[in-house]
């Protein structure tokens, strides 16, 4: 049987946790690179035959530090990049209250017609379907 691990990158330089970082490409900060280093030895034991990752940093240097433990190359695929948030890319969530409440209450909502301003949509409304990029 086959199975898919999703791991999501470490913490980045510019405080991932309170920021919000679709396609900017931040790098890991210190603590996202022990992160990394930490699930690479979680991992150690696990059989992975494979290993893909978006071409932003944060997420190739956590998957090539993963890498090095199973003597894997790291496929990048930009079609696994993080959304578009638009204007809302790095800002916190106290600030996208603030300056874009109608774009909260979707997204709280998990609204059909959210997107983004100058980003992306998660939902097609041409086709009533995810947008192709979503996984």
């Amino acid at each position: 049987m086959t199975r898919l691990l999703l791991v999501r990158h470490g913490d980045t330089e510019l405080q991932s946790s309170l920021r919000y970082w679709g396609r900017t490409d931040v790098a890991l900060g210190p603590i996202g690179l022990h992160q990394a280093e930490q699930l690479r030895d979680r991992l150690a034991m696990e059989r992975l035959t494979a290993i893909y990752s978006s071409d932003l940093k944060r997420a190739a240097d956590t998957a090539g530090i993963i890498a090095t433990r199973h003597n894997l190359n790291v496929t990048i695929c930009p079609e696994l990049r993080e959304i578009d948030f638009g204007i809302l890319e790095g800002l916190e969530f106290g600030e996208i209250h603030t300056k874009f409440p109608a774009v909260e209450q979707m997204w709280l909502t998990r609204s059909s017609a959210l997107a983004y301003p100058e980003g992306e949509a998660c939902w097609n409304s041409k086709t009533g379907s995810l947008n192709s990029r979503t996984v």
